[in-house]
């Protein structure tokens, strides 16, 4: 294998290590959203927090 193939094998397995991590970190990201969402809307039957 030449010299710049392995280069830019290193460098493509390097980026998709970064994107690995990326998509872990949207994905705590998107839970935390979903968790707020759910103590954040109103309860089913209830008007303006009221029964």
């Amino acid at each position: 294998m030449s010299f710049q193939l392995a280069k830019q094998l290193a460098e493509v397995r390097a980026e998709r290590d970064e994107l690995a991590v990326a998509e872990r970190v949207l994905e705590r990201v998107n839970e935390q959203l979903v968790d707020e969402r759910a103590l954040v809307a109103p309860m089913p039957g209830q008007v303006g927090g009221r029964a």
